[in-house]
């Protein structure tokens, strides 16, 4: 029995399959730790700048909207700025220099969405727009 067994172990046929095993369970390891949160969290910066693109004459123009409108681009807005700290929070790979941008951009979002029932400094709201988008690195097309 043993020989048997010490025979399966030395072929060729063995020894490929138990290596493939071994490369599938680490790029599946390297997947889901490495690449996905990275896909993710990119996806929502991609969001962060289509919504600040898509809500700017809202969140700028606050005074004359409806409420509802208001409360949609408010909740919008504000759940773009967790999703952006719970997917940065699964990288595996951080700095305390990207650390501070991403929370001041968060922080930056909060406002912003709050800003959207309160202030009327359309200078101040579209300049913390292009502070989010510096902070996170989000490069304007031409």
């Amino acid at each position: 029995m043993f020989t048997v067994f010490n025979n399966l172990i030395h072929t060729t046929v063995f020894q490929t399959v138990i290596s493939g095993v071994f490369v599938f369970i680490g790029s599946q390891i390297f997947q889901d730790y490495f690449l996905k949160p990275r896909q993710k969290y990119r996806e929502v910066i991609a969001r962060i700048d289509n919504q600040l693109k898509f809500h700017s004459p809202k969140i700028v123009n606050n005074l004359n909207l409806p409420k509802n409108v208001q409360m949609e681009c408010n909740e919008i807005i504000r759940l773009l700025s967790c999703e952006l700290e719970a997917t940065y929070k699964q990288l595996c790979f951080r700095s305390k220099n990207r650390d501070k941008k991403i929370g001041k951009a968060a922080s930056l979002l909060i406002g912003l969405s709050n800003s959207i029932w309160f202030s009327s400094d359309k200078e101040s709201e579209y300049s913390t727009i292009q502070e989010i988008r510096e902070l996170l690195n989000i490069k304007e097309l031409i």
